[in-house]
């Protein structure tokens, strides 16, 4: 939710189009694969699958400090 609403808020307080554009997107998509990887968390693979998905999310907040 904080990344959607920086996405959002960001341009256009700087007078910016609201479009999406490929690094809002790359962003968005990072997080909906963390969160997809989240949800298959099992006893068996529960650690690597916690570290990709932490990563992701990692990487995803990195896009928005650099692009925005």
């Amino acid at each position: 939710m904080t990344l959607a609403i920086m996405t959002r808020v960001s341009p256009g307080h700087t007078g910016r189009s609201l479009s999406a554009n490929w690094l809002t997107q790359a962003i968005y998509a990072l997080v909906l694969a963390a969160v997809r990887i989240a949800a298959n968390f099992s006893p068996n693979r529960a650690l690597g699958l916690l570290h990709s998905a932490a990563s992701l999310w990692i990487a995803a907040f990195w896009g928005s400090a650099v692009g925005y």
